[in-house]
């Protein structure tokens, strides 16, 4: 595959390279990509264990299977997908739910006092991360990949499988519901 500058990214090069059972293109896909996996899984299951084991399972999964890739440039968004869809299913198989309770804030909020400034900021995202965990996982997914991976729209869109001209539609709606969940901590988060 060539890109427009008539060279392949080393993303591409690492792919093909991953597919033709390179074992070091293989392990640089894994180290580069782990956090986005990772990341995203947690934010589905809630639970960091099972997050630890889904995003191994994934990336046995996604190179097994590289050579289904048709196009190595979107190796992110096929990965992307495919976690995603591996957290839903552990989800199913666990007939688990991430609670949507956004009591929780109360209780994440009620920690510790902080000590210093770094107590401050873990404080500060520890709150973030419960008011994210307690919204739905379409909006925790589209917040997830769009501000904490920077995923651009169409690479959100094809993740997630939505309609690209929904994508900013949905991440509105998802921003106004963790505002919802934030209400009353705003000064907090401001300090």
């Amino acid at each position: 595959m060539e890109t427009s500058a008539g060279c392949e990214s080393r993303l591409e090069r690492d792919v093909l390279g991953a597919t033709s059972g390179d074992t070091d293109c293989a392990a640089r896909l894994i180290r580069e990509h782990t956090g986005l996996v990772f990341t995203l899984i947690r934010r589905i299951v809630g639970n960091r264990d099972a997050a630890m084991d889904l995003t191994q399972d994934c990336f046995i999964r996604a190179i097994d299977r590289i050579g289904s890739l048709r196009d190595p440039r979107s190796f992110r968004s096929w990965l992307t997908v495919m976690a995603r869809r591996m957290a839903l299913d552990h989800l199913r198989r666990h007939h688990r739910e991430v609670p949507v309770d956004p009591s929780v804030l109360e209780s994440a909020a009620a920690d510790e006092p902080p000590v210093g400034e770094i107590d401050m900021r873990s404080r500060k995202r520890r709150l973030l991360e419960t008011a994210i965990g307690s919204l739905d996982e379409r909006d925790r997914s589209l917040l997830t990949l769009f501000y904490f991976e920077e995923l651009g729209g169409a690479e959100v869109a094809e993740a997630l499988q939505i309609p690209l001209s929904n994508v900013r539609v949905y991440l509105h709606r998802a921003r106004k519901r963790l505002r919802e969940r934030l209400r009353g901590h705003e000064q907090e988060l401001l300090d």
